[in-house]
């Protein structure tokens, strides 16, 4: 006898437990045993699930599923994409943005263009690449397999029909309410740690938030991959004769001291940690929309050390603290992500046109 029909021959009271076989049951109470027997493996099932720490519950996939859509195996990539699509709400869209954001987007090939990937999958469509063919036909679409195939996903799921372009995806993302997954901040902390391992500490369990996580997107380099400038070296207006008159510096006087920061020099390292009149200070400088903020270092008396995330928020500059690992717009002096949500670091400076220039000799190497 099988094991299956074995499990069928007992029967079991109220509580699971095994009985003695009895002849004399009538047929409603075996059906009630069979019910309870089958309630009972459930139960087990489910408990079995819920040991698993990258699943809190069964109403959604964990978050190494999504993590598993990047796998270069394309088999591995179909089953967690499947398992997705079971348990699918468009919420989820922003976890697969952010695994296909790391991929060769699709683009036309150029002439006698050779492609990396031998896998007749993996470059160009395999109905565009004869076998054992190293070198994209003309017109062929060359890129990402793995994000063509999110991309297809994305469309399959939703309804929308916006192809590769990540952008569009996320607007059509942003601009609904969203009730994200659970764990999205411990899938975005695995995912983004395989570039640096420190952007773990960004992204812990439960973060507090004031933003959405998945409008936060990697600015292209690591942890102060553009380091700040530090204790920056200063020149006397006079002597600082590689200025031009058309040159942009950003002037800032506190207690009576004035000193000018060279654009040039800002857009270099984009942060400037320096101490004006007396005052420790945090001078923000964000080359893609183009603001410069001098923020005091100090909230209630602790002096926090700031740095460079290599993140964006709605390509607005991300700043953390050295301390605890938050995140801060650059824009208002808030933190948005980290133990610090709540607190505001104001800004302690006037912008005026300034008497001492920082040096063209640099600072640190980038």
């Amino acid at each position: 006898m099988s094991r299956a029909s074995s499990e069928r021959a007992r029967s079991y009271d109220n509580q699971g437990a095994l009985m003695p076989p009895r002849r004399t049951e009538s047929v409603p109470v075996r059906l009630l045993h069979a019910v309870t027997f089958a309630l009972a493996c459930l139960l087990i099932v489910g408990s079995v699930g819920a040991a698993q720490p990258s699943a809190p519950n069964d109403a959604e996939p964990s978050w190494g599923t999504f993590l598993a859509t990047d796998s270069r195996d394309r088999q591995t990539s179909n089953e967690a994409l499947a398992t997705i699509a079971r348990q699918w709400r468009d919420d989820y869209a922003g976890l697969i943005i952010d695994v296909a954001r790391f991929h060769v987007p699709a683009r036309p090939s150029m002439p006698d263009e050779r492609v990396e990937s031998i896998d007749p999958e993996s470059a160009i469509g395999p109905e565009q690449r004869p076998p054992g063919f190293d070198t994209a036909p003309a017109g062929a679409t060359v890129g990402s397999d793995i994000r063509r195939r999110l991309t297809a996903f994305l469309q399959r799921q939703t309804g929308q029909r916006f192809g590769d372009d990540l952008r569009a995806w996320r607007r059509w993302l942003w601009s609904r309410p969203v009730r994200p997954h659970s764990r999205y901040a411990e899938f975005k902390a695995e995912l983004y740690a395989r570039i640096d391992p420190r952007f773990r500490a960004f992204f812990r369990p439960q973060v507090p938030t004031t933003i959405r996580l998945d409008e936060i997107d990697w600015g292209g380099v690591p942890v102060n991959g553009i380091p700040p400038l530090r204790a920056p070296r200063v020149d006397t207006a006079g002597a600082a004769t590689w200025l031009r008159d058309w040159h942009i510096v950003f002037g800032v006087t506190i207690n009576g001291e004035a000193r000018a920061y060279p654009r040039r020099i800002l857009a270099w390292h984009e942060m400037a940690l320096d101490t004006l009149g007396g005052v420790p200070l945090t001078i923000v400088y964000c080359t893609l929309c183009g603001t410069v903020i001098p923020y005091e270092s100090t909230i209630a008396g602790r002096k926090f050390t700031f740095g460079t995330s290599g993140l964006l928020y709605r390509s607005n500059k991300l700043m953390f603290d050295e301390e605890t690992a938050s995140l801060w717009s650059s824009m208002d002096g808030t933190p948005v992500v980290g133990p610090l949500v709540g607190k505001v670091l104001w800004p302690g400076a006037e912008s005026w046109p300034g008497a001492e220039s920082l040096t063209n000799l640099g600072g640190q190497v980038r």
